[in-house]
């Protein structure tokens, strides 16, 4: 019975390189600024993108990585962080394209 306590116990137990408070508000971040990023200065848009992508795929590979000590919240975390990464690229790549037409337009 302590065993199984234990293990309830640490269910929420987070790794800070993989749900770290840190990780988590960069990512909020920096899907905030990109969605701004696009709709103020669509021409800078591309570079921040990368960076995202990047960065969203550097979390999924340490994740891939820690595969085998990594708990259901954990990998709940990051598909959670990736699905926000997902999304800010999506919608960052909408509004660019808008951006990027509507400049096109006014030539």
């Amino acid at each position: 019975m302590d065993n199984a306590a234990n293990e309830c116990a640490k269910y929420a137990d987070s790794n800070p390189d993989i749900s770290g408070v840190g990780v988590r508000v960069s990512f909020y971040l920096q899907t905030f600024l990109l969605v701004l990023l696009v709709d103020r200065s669509w021409q800078n848009a591309p570079i921040a993108l990368w960076t995202f992508i990047a960065t969203s795929a550097g979390l999924v590979l340490a994740a891939i990585i820690i595969r085998d000590q990594l708990t259901l919240f954990q990998a709940l975390q990051v598909s959670n962080l990736v699905w926000l990464a997902n999304f800010g690229t999506f919608f960052a790549l909408a509004s660019y394209s808008r951006q990027k037409a509507a400049s096109h337009k006014e030539k």
